[in-house]
């Protein structure tokens, strides 16, 4: 077996860009098997995919395809191991796509007036990639793998969607964040008073301009190296660990160069993800998601993953009734993490192989 760092070297990705239908450009890194690959170096620009195009490259393909869907503030390349060891040869005839949600990665942002952290707003983009790829054709179905927030998108994507998905596999993710319905109003009037505070920082004051200003204020790393250093120490804020090559990964993928200043970057997600949201679900509304999904589930967590009561655990694997349920060592970004990446890929093609 080739070791997990391995991977993405040995089968690199093809960067594509999809133009969704609001105009928001859709970053994404994709692997197929017996296929050769192109790689683009920073400064070029990933090759513009229309419709068209894609499903005359699609014709004939037998490969089985799997969408892969990252968490909050993470990006495609939350993937960078799971996507290129799914996409060789060594595990069958996959085509594997990981995208870059809006605001994340190296796509790009919403417009100032568009919703930047309502959960199922990125579903939208899930279907609208889905079209795209040409993934939408009635008799055949695709895989959706889902990390933390991720699974949430992807539990409303196959609930919304049943005749789409043919496996669902979950990692670290038990659906999307539930709220308590009484407090809706109080998480209203959060959201409004931090989006107005916020609104005049982030935005040019020139009339009727979208482009935000955000860069003019971002913090600048002095270089890659000292960016992956916060991006580990963030995670021990939330009392979970995240090896070196996999913030260095995601680390790479989020951040752009400052002009003129050597080695240095900055951050390129959109601020405005760090706002809370203007809309929760409740817990019947999760529920009610999770009762329409008609595929069968995979759920992976970490024995040191993100803390949910046991309580909660019990209740959502009581509803998903996974096929597959597997407790490994790890923390939350364990898929990504080349010391637990192995236990990984060995049960999720366990589970897609039956």
């Amino acid at each position: 077996a080739l070791a997990a760092a391995s991977y993405s070297t040995i089968f690199p990705a093809l960067e594509r860009t999809l133009i969704c239908s609001d105009g928001i450009r859709l970053a994404t890194k994709q692997w197929r098997s017996s296929e050769k690959t192109t790689t683009y170096d920073e400064e070029s620009k990933p090759p513009i995919v229309s419709s068209t195009t894609v499903e005359l490259e699609q014709e004939g393909n037998s490969r089985r395809r799997i969408l892969c869907l990252h968490g909050w503030l993470d990006n495609a390349d939350s993937f960078h191991l799971l996507g290129p060891a799914l996409g060789s040869d060594k595990c069958g005839q996959f085509e594997v796509v990981a995208l870059d949600f809006p605001g994340h990665g190296r796509s790009s942002h919403k417009s100032k007036d568009g919703p930047t952290q309502v959960l199922f707003e990125y579903v939208f983009y899930v279907a609208e990639a889905v079209r795209q790829l040409g993934w939408d054709n009635p008799t055949e179905r695709f895989t959706l793998i889902g990390h933390s927030m991720g699974g949430g998108v992807a539990i409303a994507y196959a609930a919304a969607f049943p005749e789409r998905v043919d496996k669902l596999v979950l990692i670290e993710s038990l659906g999307p964040l539930a709220k308590n319905a009484k407090d809706s109003s109080k998480h209203i009037r959060h959201s409004c008073q931090t989006r107005m505070k916020s609104n005049k920082a982030l935005f040019s004051q020139v009339l009727g301009s979208d482009v935000l200003s955000a860069t003019k204020k971002a913090r600048i790393y002095p270089n890659i190296a000292k960016a992956v250093d916060v991006r580990m120490a963030t995670a021990k804020q939330f009392e979970q660990c995240i090896s070196k090559e996999a913030a260095y990964a995601l680390v790479t993928r989020a951040t752009t160069p400052v002009n003129g200043d050597g080695e240095a970057v900055i951050f390129c997600h959109d601020p405005r993800l760090n706002w809370p949201s203007i809309q929760y679900s409740t817990t019947e509304q999760v529920e009610s998601l999770i009762s329409d999904i008609e595929c069968p589930v995979c759920c992976i967590q970490a024995d040191n993953g993100w803390p949910i009561p046991e309580s909660q655990i019990k209740r959502a694997l009581s509803l998903l009734k996974p096929t597959l349920h597997k407790k490994l060592p790890g923390s939350h970004h364990l898929h990504a993490d080349p010391d637990s990446f192995d236990e990984i890929l060995v049960c999720v093609q366990q589970f897609l192989s039956n």
